[in-house]
């Protein structure tokens, strides 16, 4: 079974990734208030060699049975990056070990979904794929308390942010599990 930390890093690489190239303004700054600042700070901190390792890692993440094997990849290819991902995934950790166990169980819930993300190979599957996400996502959000929502919007603002996005980009209607 894949640990909660291992679905915080597939998502970390997943958004990092994807934010250093197109979560940004026209200025290129990356947008604030979307992503905890960890991983703000780290994205604006990358190289174009730690982009390089980063999306050959993401690639490559379903040959790596732990977080550690993982990161022993990274620090072969580059120790400094290594440091920076340990540094990040504790940040993120500790904001993840303050949740309430609702919070918990959403994110351990959506990180089953966003392991599956994004592996297919054609890009004309993208947005099938972006559906089948928001139809997991969106229903699951909606369930939550409010409370649940208030704490991970100010812990976690990408999902309240992909609950007022989702809607808006793709049709879940036209797509059933």
């Amino acid at each position: 079974m894949i640990s909660i930390k291992k679905y915080i890093f597939l998502f970390v690489l997943f958004v990092t990734i994807s934010g250093k190239a197109i979560i940004t303004n026209t200025d290129g700054e990356i947008v604030a208030g979307i992503l905890p600042e960890e991983i703000l700070q780290f994205a604006k901190d990358m190289s174009p060699e730690d982009i390089k390792i980063l999306t050959e890692m993401a690639s490559m993440k379903h040959q790596f049975g732990s977080q550690n094997e993982l990161i022993e990849a990274i620090k072969e290819k580059s120790p400094e990056l290594a440091v920076k991902m340990e540094k990040l995934i504790d940040g993120i950790m500790h904001k993840y070990n303050v949740l309430s166990e609702e919070s918990k169980n959403f994110i351990k819930e959506l990180g089953g979904k966003l392991n599956n993300f994004n592996t297919l190979k054609e890009k004309v599957n993208k947005i099938e794929e972006l559906k089948v996400f928001a139809s997991s996502f969106l229903p699951a959000y909606g369930k939550l308390s409010d409370n649940a929502k208030e704490e991970l919007k100010q812990i976690f603002p990408m999902f309240d942010f992909l609950s007022m996005t989702l809607p808006k980009i793709v049709d879940v209607d036209s797509h059933e599990n």
